[in-house]
Order: C-alpha cells, then structure tokens, then sequence
C-alpha cells in the first residue's frame, strides 16, 4: 500500500548508461519512510573495470552531505553499487545509528549475470512506534530485512546516478524511481 502516493520517476522505461557525477534530483525532504526501485542490467564484465583502489562500483546514491571519511549519518539513504570481488550488489544505509549499515558484505543476492536485468526494492516502511522495516528485493523475493529504531527525515537530499567519489558500474539503468511518504 503505497497511500496514494505517486513515485517520482527519475528514469522511465528507456535504459540508460550511467556517467560518473550525475545528479538527477534533489529532494528537499526525504521522508523516514520510502522506496526506491530501478531496473539494473549488467552490460560488461567487472573484470573491464578499472577500481584502482575501490572495492565497489556506483549505481545509484542519495546523499544529504556526500562522499565523508566519517560517514555521517545521511551520507548514505541509500547508496547502491556492485562489490569488486563478488560480482552482487552492495547496498548501504543509515539503519540504526550506523550510517554504513549492509546486511553482508559478500553482497546481496547472486552472482550478477551479464544482460540479465534485475528490479532491485529498497524499502523502509513504517511498522510502529517510530520503528520502520528496512528490506530488499530482487526480482521480487525479499532477501534481507531488519527493523530500524532510528529512522530519519533527511534534507536536501542529492540523487547521484553514479556519484563522484567512485567509479561507475557497467550497468544500464532503467525504471528508477523514488516513492516519498511526506
């Protein structure tokens, strides 16, 4: 139940490649309570990127401060890439008081299939008592999901289709749309 909110479509049903350091949107207040779904189609191998020192690739990231050595909270609400080494997304958020929190860092989901494409949820609904849930879907099947007790409204938050601070993912983007519970 979305509550008769529309989503905000940052890219429709036209793939597109991503640049480094594209911002799309910024919204002026993002509610504790969201969705963020996109399509996401592998179109080279990992292997043909070049991470110099990086261990993840940028698909998608929404920022209120940026790219912090400190990892504030809010740096990332979320930040999706892909890791070097597993081939699997790589998915951060500001879940409770950490502001990097990933379920597992050997990845979500599977090994990534080149000119497959994945629709990839990211959620965080409200549950009760100020507490939210904060899952994961690919493909519809919800892989992880944990209860957040500090969950936020964030302000100003930049909308990156790969950000600057690292390098970009060889994937195309399509269906990427934002849905805010203000």
């Amino acid at each position: 139940n979305n509550h008769g909110k529309e989503p905000i479509i940052l890219v429709g049903n036209e793939e597109q490649k991503l640049k480094r350091n594209t911002l799309v949107a910024i919204i002026p207040r993002l509610s504790n309570e969201w969705i963020v779904s996109l399509n996401v189609r592998l179109h080279s191998p990992l292997s043909e990127v070049n991470f110099q020192n990086m261990w993840v690739c940028n698909i998608v990231h929404f920022t209120q401060g940026g790219h912090s050595l400190r990892h504030q909270y809010g740096d990332r609400t979320p930040l999706i890439g892909i890791g070097k080494t597993t081939s699997k997304f790589h998915i951060t958020n500001a879940v409770n008081n950490d502001p990097i929190f990933n379920f597992n860092n050997d990845g979500v989901g599977n090994v990534l299939t080149i000119n497959q494409t994945y629709h990839l949820e990211v959620h965080q609904r409200y549950v009760s008592n100020g507490d939210y849930r904060y899952f994961i879907t690919i493909d519809g099947e919800e892989l992880y999901s944990v209860l957040n007790t500090d969950a936020r409204q964030f302000y100003d938050v930049k909308v990156f289709m790969s950000n600057d601070w690292q390098i970009v993912c060889p994937v195309y983007i399509s269906n990427f749309e934002i849905t805010n519970f203000l």
